[in-house]
Formats: structure tokens, C-alpha cells, sequence
């Protein structure tokens, strides 16, 4: 279920974040970009995402559903609030730079939730199947955004402002069934045995809360700078 839910929350954080690539259009119309306006709005997203992603992590350790939800929540009230500020460009570039802030959490909680909950055998299955969802939203996202941005028959939530309501509403929707569901450790879910419980314990790797962080030794590793790079 965590596995599943976490693959969700993937799918429509990429969702939240790439529909105004398709918006963007309409909305400059309707609002007068030029080029280099619609350019900075698009990007203003990043200008709030790199800022959380450590800090996040260090949160997360203890409070990952609370940061993953919140991570998820948060910025799909942003997006479903996006069509009160869009005539206002101040008010459009700080929604989508408050909405990247709330998404920079994402990534850093999946991993301190799958630390506290996943086996380490079945681990890299998780991982890969959860950050699945990052290109399925992405998928869905630019067909069926284009689909709603040019529907004359949804009332309110066609058109472009339908597209950030529609999106805004599946993450609220999302947030009630994670905030039921999960826990941040197996020791605080009521649901599960006390022999599922008792596996999850066995499977994890010794866990060294009071040792610093190697970041000498982790920056010394090729393949740590092929994945920055990679992602840069």
C-alpha cells in the first residue's frame, strides 16, 4: 500500500508541476506574455524546488508521511489557487516558486519513508516502481491537459483554469487517503501484524542515527558525480 500510494503522490506531483507547460499558452494569450514573461513563469518553479531537497530529508526522517503529504498537498492547493493569481504576474511567479518549494520535499521523504519501511531485498523494486510514477504523471499530464485546456463542454473545469482545478482537487483527494492510510514507521501503524512488523524489523539494515554524515568519502565516488551531472 505505501509502495502504491507513494507511486500516486509521484504521479500527480509531476502532474501539478508540468500542466502549466501546456497552459501557459491560453494563459499568455488571455493575459499578454511575450515570450520571455511566459519563459519566467515557467521556470519560477525551480527557483523554489532546489531549496528544500536537504532539508527535507533531514524532516523527513522522523516525519515522512507528514512531509510527503504536505509535499504533495500543499502544492496542489497552490496549483488549484493558480487561476485567482494568474492576471497578476508577482502573484503568478511566487505561486509556482511556493509550488516547487513544496515539491522539493518529495524525492528526499520517499527515501526516508522506504528506509524506515521497505525490506532491504525488495528496496530497489520499490524505488524503481514509486519514481515510475515521476514519467506516468508526465505521460498523462501533456495529453489529457491539452484535452481539458480545449474542452467547450466541462463548464468550470474546462478551459485552462480547469486544468489547475482538476489537478488541485486529485491532490487533495490523494491527501485524505494518505493521511487514513500510512505512517511514517511500521511501530506507529495500527493495521499491520505484529508479524509483518517484526519482518520490516529484521529486513532493515542497522540503522546509525548518532554517526555524521560521510560527505568526504560520499563525494569521493565517481558515480555520485555521474548522477549529479547526469541530473544537472
Amino acid at each position: 500500500i505505501l509502495a502504491l500510494l507513494l507511486f500516486v503522490g509521484t504521479f500527480i506531483v509531476y502532474v501539478l508541476r508540468v500542466i502549466l507547460s501546456v497552459a501557459v499558452q491560453p494563459m499568455g494569450d488571455e493575459y499578454g506574455w511575450d515570450n520571455p514573461t511566459r519563459g519566467l513563469v515557467l521556470s519560477s518553479f525551480f527557483g523554489g524546488y532546489i531549496w528544500l531537497q536537504i532539508p527535507g530529508g533531514w524532516i523527513a526522517n522522523d516525519r515522512g508521511k507528514l512531509v510527503f503529504g504536505l509535499g504533495v498537498l500543499a502544492p496542489a492547493m497552490l496549483t488549484a489557487a493558480t487561476p485567482f493569481v494568474a492576471h497578476s504576474l508577482p502573484l503568478m511567479v511566487t505561486a509556482r516558486v511556493l509550488t516547487g518549494l513544496g515539491e522539493g520535499v518529495t524525492y528526499p521523504s520517499i527515501h526516508a519513508l522506504l528506509g524506515r519501511w521497505a525490506p532491504q531485498s525488495e528496496r530497489a523494486t520499490m524505488v524503481s516502481f514509486i519514481w515510475a510514477g515521476a514519467y506516468a504523471g508526465t505521460m498523462f499530464a501533456f495529453p489529457v491537459a491539452g484535452i481539458v485546456t480545449r474542452s467547450t463542454t466541462m463548464g468550470v473545469l474546462g478551459g485552462w483554469r480547469g486544468v489547475f482545478y482538476l489537478s488541485g482537487m486529485l491532490g487533495g483527494a490523494w491527501w485524505l487517503v494518505w493521511t487514513y492510510v500510512v505512517s511514517s514507521t511500521p511501530d506507529q501503524h495500527g493495521s499491520i501484524t505484529d508479524e509483518e512488523r517484526e519482518y520490516i524489523r529484521k529486513s532493515l539494515p542497522p540503522r546509525h542515527e548518532d554517526k555524521a554524515t560521510p560527505w568526504r568519502k560520499l563525494l569521493a565516488y565517481p558515480s555520485i558525480w555521474a548522477i549529479m551531472i547526469q541530473h544537472f
